[in-house]
């Protein structure tokens, strides 16, 4: 089960004997047996010629539904027989791409020769199948293999899910599933548990950031066309490498790069943009305590509140998703909610164009206790400015960028947060002034000369009014401030706009 949408993404093929006589025989009878006497491979063989055959019944009615299928693995299976081979003559005979089947290696395999082993392994990636290591966590399969090897998924141990519940989940077999799920992700690898019987175990798996599931609390096993069948959604299988990127980041320990590093404390969450909807696929603690600290009751209701309400900070929201969505990396939006100020971080992860989404990772600043002063300072200021001005945009000089754009409603004109200077000023100019009013408005916005006016005219600012595009319609007088100011010790300069009064009309008249 893909944890992050609730979709069948896989199967995993079991050996079942049901003798008239005998009954049911469980595997852990005849496998041994079979093993003793060098046949086992003679029923992995047959197991994946079974599968190949489910494949094709099942592909007929239902092409884009099928999901891949484990194939459990021993060294007999290395030893014994050409296993390769096996899968390249089913996969030929039923005209199947590799990509459906997966291999599972079980702890056994990994006591056959080690060049034997990596050469066949090498073998099957190259052609196009997917190898995984089963119960991690136990014997052979430990950290050093993880090493030695390279595989596509991990799945953990079955006996470490009964150790979880043991334990609990702030005990030793908790922690050392949180941290061994994030290095798995760290080595590029797939991250998958077994033994899943409890809603409670679904969701601390999902907050640990497993990628996939597989246990009786989903169901119990079942024939694949029974699979393909059930009234759960079965993921596209178009849309896995999608979800499959997705699943890889850790959002408690990733971190978003250039100036801004996250650490394991910062509020993070990943959200999905399909369509005009916008799903919060999966947070982590921090934020939501974050979220509850400025109002909001979970991360849930701050995802729907911020993009689908009217009024400018959602105005800004959807500016911001489409700059994300451009290929953003690390994209600021700065907002003013609940009488505090909120830094939001965004960076793409990835698209689907079959579903027409995308999926973005996002960030929530907080103030540490040594910022709270200066913090507090600032938001007293903006206080004020936003009771006079109905927008502000800050500008650095020295990288030529729209740092931050404040606005008070969506009647105030286009973000231009976080665009070149240059292109921001004729984007606006475009958009929002008044045809007649655009030229003279590009020049006023000229950063290279406001130096020299500011001495020629003898002020510490420079003042202009236009004619600004209303969303209502039609157009109203302006006033555009240009204040030159320094920014931790680089010059910059704030630009507001408000109301026209009395005296400053005459004045520019």
């Amino acid at each position: 089960m893909r944890t992050l949408t609730g979709q069948i993404c896989g199967a995993e093929a079991l050996a079942r004997w049901d003798d008239p006589v005998m009954g049911s025989i469980s595997p852990g009878e005849f496998v041994p047996i079979l093993e003793q006497r060098h046949m086992s491979h003679l029923l992995d063989a047959c197991i994946v010629e079974l599968v190949a055959e489910d494949f094709e019944a099942c592909g007929e009615n239902n092409a884009g539904a099928l999901v891949p299928v484990s194939v459990n693995l021993s060294r007999y299976d290395f030893e014994d027989c050409d296993i390769f081979e096996v899968f390249e003559k089913a996969v030929r005979a039923h005209s199947l791409p590799p990509s459906l089947f997966r291999l599972e290696l079980s702890e056994g395999a990994l006591t056959v020769s080690h060049d034997l082993l990596k050469n066949e392994l090498e073998r099957f990636r190259r052609a196009g199948y997917e190898v995984w290591l089963d119960n991690f966590g136990s014997g052979y399969a430990s950290m050093s293999v993880l090493g030695e090897f390279h595989f596509d998924a991990v799945k953990f141990d079955l006996r470490l899910m009964r150790s979880l519940r043991t334990s609990g989940r702030d005990g030793g077999a908790a922690v050392m599933l949180s941290y061994t799920v994030n290095m798995i992700k760290e080595m590029k690898m797939t991250s998958a548990i077994v033994g899943v019987e409890t809603e409670e175990g679904y969701h601390w798996l999902r907050q640990h950031g497993f990628e996939m599931q597989q246990g009786f609390y989903f169901g119990r096993p079942q024939t694949y066309g029974g699979i393909i069948g059930s009234d759960r959604q079965i993921e596209d299988y178009r849309s896995r490498d999608y979800f499959s990127r997705v699943g890889a980041v850790q959002i408690d320990n990733r971190t978003l790069g250039g100036n801004h590093q996250t650490h394991a404390a910062d509020p993070m969450a990943i959200i999905e943009k399909r369509g005009e909807n916008l799903e919060l696929l999966v947070a982590n603690q921090a934020l939501e305590t974050f979220v509850k600290e400025y109002g909001f009751r979970n991360s849930e209701d701050f995802a729907q509140r911020m993009y689908r309400a009217s009024g400018a900070m959602q105005e800004r929201m959807r500016d911001f998703l489409e700059r994300v969505a451009e290929g953003g990396q690390n994209v600021l939006l700065t907002l003013w909610t609940g009488g505090r100020i909120m830094d939001l971080w965004g960076s793409l992860l990835a698209k689907d164009p079959e579903r027409h989404s995308m999926a973005i990772i996002m960030q929530a600043s907080m103030i540490v206790e040594s910022e709270k002063n200066r913090g507090q300072d600032l938001r007293d200021m903006l206080r004020v400015l936003y009771t006079v001005y109905d927008r502000m945009d800050l500008v650095s000089r020295t990288e030529h960028l729209v740092e931050r754009s404040f606005l008070n409603a969506p009647d105030y004109g286009i973000m231009i947060e976080g665009r070149d200077y240059d292109t921001a000023v004729r984007l606006f100019a475009r958009e929002v002034i008044r045809r007649r009013d655009q030229s003279r408005f590009i020049q006023f916005m000229d950063e290279a000369t406001v130096d020299e006016r500011l001495r020629v005219e003898n002020r510490l600012t420079l003042l202009d009014a236009f004619e600004v595009k209303k969303r209502s319609g039609g157009y109203m007088l302006k006033a555009f401030i240009i204040i030159p100011m320094t920014t931790h010790g680089q010059k910059a300069m704030l630009i507001a706009m408000r109301d026209m009064v009395q005296t400053e009309e005459k004045c520019i008249r």
